[in-house]
């Protein structure tokens, strides 16, 4: 299993839950690299962040190949950097930072999007607007960890039960049909009476989709139907829509996270602020690019393990205590009290000291007063203690 992933954390106060979360503006890198201080809840804007990068600790870099005819020193808007997660416990919210080394969806590199450069054109290759028509990102999650019960593997043709995909679609699923019946694949809805650069974009097909169980269609066309709830399609954000020069990523937000891990039940225990992990594989590429890269995060045979930490410690730093584990004698979370040799709590071992100032020591004062004597000191003339008697 491949988990190459990085966490932003700070310790936590006490009974505190992190509602910082990071500014979406269109840079990745630095939205969920903002240390910040949030002014409502006092904590950092990226707090738990989790950075997924395209490589490993001996290389991190450009790795999607461009065929030589284009600029020398292109890279690829398929080119991706890393992914970032964070979850807002507050809202109940999944965000998502895709980190390209250029603009993300600028296939062929030129800067531009929207449009194909004359030399992918000369390639007979296309770089569509708005990811249409046959250009796709797809981020696929595993909520209930079974991904891990079947890779890493290399197995051809290997089903993957991964649970949702968010992203845009660069195709249909495997086998969609118009008018579908009870037991047929539909076509997606998003494309429905679209036509050219309008079919299949990122402005009408973004979105969170039941993942399709199949290895008849690549990654970025296992868009199985719109995930629903409540009677429409699941609440998401796009706020970056048109990657540019100045907003070159894409940020995505998925909301009400806990109804979507409970529909495969992999629902919190104790509360939303607990750890947990989710599973993940990432594409980002085209069909209509003649011979531009893809790129995959980590690769079709294995995954990334994804965990978010605890959001809610305690003053003994236990997730979600109450402050019970860590008390002194005197019941103060971390406290600096504790019981003396006399069993006092927080004493000063002298209420049990004896008279040599032994604490629960045997030494006593004899009847002549004099400690650990043997009452010989205060003897009379007689041999009496503390006796009249006297030579006369």
């Amino acid at each position: 299993m491949l988990s190459l992933v990085s966490i932003a954390l700070v310790a936590l106060a006490a009974v505190r839950s992190v509602d910082a979360v990071a500014t979406l503006t269109g840079d990745a890198q630095k939205d969920f690299n903002d240390a910040s201080i949030d002014t409502v809840t006092g904590r950092p804007r990226n707090f738990g962040v989790v950075r997924v990068p395209d490589g490993d600790v001996n290389f991190e870099g450009p790795d999607v190949g461009v065929p030589q005819q284009l600029k020398p020193g292109t890279i690829s808007g398929w080119d991706i950097r890393a992914i970032y997660f964070q979850y807002d416990d507050f809202q109940d919210e999944l965000l998502i930072g895709v980190d390209c080394y250029g603009i993300c969806g600028d296939a062929d590199g030129d800067g531009n999007p929207d449009r194909s450069s004359a030399e992918l054109l000369s390639l007979g290759g296309q770089d569509m607007p708005d990811l249409s028509r046959g250009e796709g990102l797809a981020l696929v999650l595993d909520f209930d960890l079974n991904v891990a019960d079947v890779l890493p593997s290399f197995v051809p043709n290997l089903l993957v039960p991964f649970d949702f995909v968010i992203g845009v679609p660069a195709g249909q699923p495997a086998e969609a049909v118009e008018n579908a019946g009870p037991d047929q694949v539909s076509v997606l809805p998003c494309s429905r009476g679209k036509v050219d650069n309008e079919r299949l974009n990122m402005g009408n097909c973004f979105g969170v989709y039941e993942y399709q169980d199949t290895t008849a269609v690549a990654l970025a066309r296992r868009f199985l139907r719109p995930a629903q709830i409540d009677g429409g399609d699941w609440p998401v954000r796009n706020t970056n829509p048109r990657p540019d020069a100045l907003r070159p990523d894409l940020e995505w937000v998925i909301q009400r996270i806990t109804d979507l891990r409970e529909r495969k039940n992999a629902g919190f225990t104790r509360s939303n602020r607990e750890p947990w992990t989710v599973l993940m594989q990432a594409f980002a590429g085209s069909f209509l690019d003649a011979g531009i890269g893809e790129d995959y995060l980590p690769s079709q045979t294995d995954f990334i393990e994804i965990s978010f930490p605890c959001l809610e410690l305690d003053e003994c730093d236990v997730c979600l205590g109450d402050s019970t584990t860590c008390l002194d004698c005197a019941g103060i979370p971390n406290g600096p009290n504790i019981y003396d040799l006399c069993d006092v709590c927080g004493g000063d071992d002298t209420s049990c000291a004896d008279c040599a100032g032994t604490p629960n020591g045997a030494a006593d004062y004899d009847l002549c007063d004099v400690c650990d004597g043997d009452n010989t000191t205060c003897l009379d003339c007689a041999g009496v203690i503390n006796g009249p008697a006297v030579y006369d």
